[in-house]
């Protein structure tokens, strides 16, 4: 069983009452989360239980993804001869779109297990994975799922159907046979969402069976909306609707719908998407590294809408998308009192929303009945910390340091900087020679 007794640390619990306790524990009893309190008091009911020595730094909550592509990895370091794009559609079409139908088994897994092990290195346990890989559809949530579950993290898995290559009856079946097989034995580590690409790219057959999937099953729809003006445009002159719009005629839109980016959406748009309950995954540096926009942040959450962060594949650091999010909005919006607390707010609360929506699951506290999942940060304040000024900490120290230690489940993933479960020099050099043979029948794909 995953007992783990954490003590000797300053435990930011992020629960309802914002508790910080000073040379405080965390008891973790069968992977869920038994009693935080002081160490002396907490202690005592952990006799004979595993303990991990904080060493006086700070305990927090796992961060958590909502909007991650694991597929991604070989795109870096990647050469793209007389590549110089000019907008979005450029960018998808001479890079993403030739990479995912270039995909195959092998080269879905080995590029899987570096951004996990990212994801274990900043102290991400939680992932909603949006999967592409066009001509190795069928079997491709399960090669996912063999990754994720080597690496302990938790993931939320779908793959993006599109009609672009003629390929979305396929993908369809391929969500199906894993939403079925995942929903027939739940767990607490590995969750379905129905996948859809975007608006642009699928049909109005295709659109209507991923909403009549979702439907089936009960699970939420996991799309692209609105990243770029072209989505919209597109839209209007192919549909004479706007994306949204569309999407909820579909039947795609309800309390269990996540939605990544929602730049260039409307206030008619905001609201439809708040009186059906969406969530919203932001991407603030995959934003600007596209030039697509800023999406406005604080126009969503006035409306109600549940906005969470995601990297969009960029990285697994979520400390730097809040800070990312919160710079981007006072640039964009040139007021330097936009949007501090409510980055923070989106990483730290909106993102475990957003899971528990998605799969059922209790995390982003450090409180009894939450599942266990900590992280250990090499971090000392140089100034007070307190419940107050916590997300002073987060954005200009905190979380830019150190992970130390990762915990999912009660299990110890990395210990003091060292993974644990598998071996990382071994795991990225069989990395780098899958995507060197990777780059080779992409250099040659047409």
């Amino acid at each position: 069983m995953n007992d783990l007794l954490i003590d000797n640390a300053t435990v930011v619990t992020l629960d309802s009452q914002r508790r910080i306790v000073p040379g405080g524990a965390v008891l973790i009893r069968r992977g869920v989360i038994e009693e935080v309190g002081p160490s002396a008091k907490v202690s005592k009911k952990a006799e004979g239980v595993r303990r991990l020595d904080a060493e006086g730094n700070v305990v927090l909550p796992g961060y958590i993804c909502v909007h991650h592509h694991l597929y991604s990895t070989f795109s870096r370091g990647i050469s793209l001869d007389g590549y110089a794009p000019r907008n979005f559609s450029q960018i998808l079409k001479g890079l993403w779109w030739k990479l995912d139908r270039t995909l195959q088994e092998q080269d879905i897994l080995w590029s899987a297990y570096p951004s996990l092990v990212e994801c274990i290195r900043r102290g991400t346990t939680t992932i909603v994975d949006h999967h592409e890989s066009q001509s190795f559809q069928s079997g491709s949530l399960d090669v996912l799922q063999v990754a994720v579950q080597k690496a302990g993290v938790r993931a939320v898995l779908a793959l993006g159907v599109s009609d672009r290559y003629g390929r979305a009856r396929e993908g369809i079946e391929e969500n199906e046979r894993f939403i079925k097989k995942s929903t027939a034995f739940p767990s607490d580590w590995i969750a379905p969402m129905a996948g859809l690409h975007a608006s642009f790219t699928v049909e109005e057959d295709t659109l209507r069976a991923v909403s009549d999937l979702a439907r089936r099953y009960g699970v939420g729809v996991h799309a692209h909306a609105a990243e770029d003006v072209y989505d919209q445009s597109h839209c209007l002159r192919r549909y004479k609707k706007r994306v949204l719009e569309r999407f909820d005629q579909a039947g795609l839109l309800n309390g269990k719908t996540l939605l990544a980016h929602c730049i260039h959406v409307n206030r008619s748009e905001m609201r439809r998407m708040a009186e059906k309950g969406v969530s919203v995954a932001h991407n603030p540096e995959s934003n600007m590294n596209n030039a697509v926009g800023a999406a406005r942040l604080l126009e969503l959450m006035k409306e109600g809408i549940c906005v969470g962060l995601g990297t969009d594949g960029m990285s697994s650091d979520m400390p730097s998308q809040a800070r990312a999010a919160y710079l981007l909005q006072r640039h964009a919006r040139r007021d330097p009192r936009a949007a501090f607390a409510e980055a923070c707010g989106m990483l730290l609360e909106n993102n475990a929303r957003i899971i528990e929506k998605a799969a059922g699951w209790k995390v982003g506290a450090l409180q009894k009945g939450s599942l266990g999942d900590a992280i250990v940060v090499r971090y000392i304040p140089p100034t007070p910390l307190n419940a107050d000024n916590f997300y002073g900490h987060l954005m200009f120290g905190l979380g830019q340091a150190s992970v130390l230690d990762t915990v999912s489940g009660g299990e110890i993933l990395m210990k003091k900087g060292r993974i644990l479960r598998f071996d990382e020099q071994e795991v990225m050099g069989k990395a780098r020679e899958t995507a060197a043979k990777f780059w080779k029948k992409f250099e040659n794909a047409n």
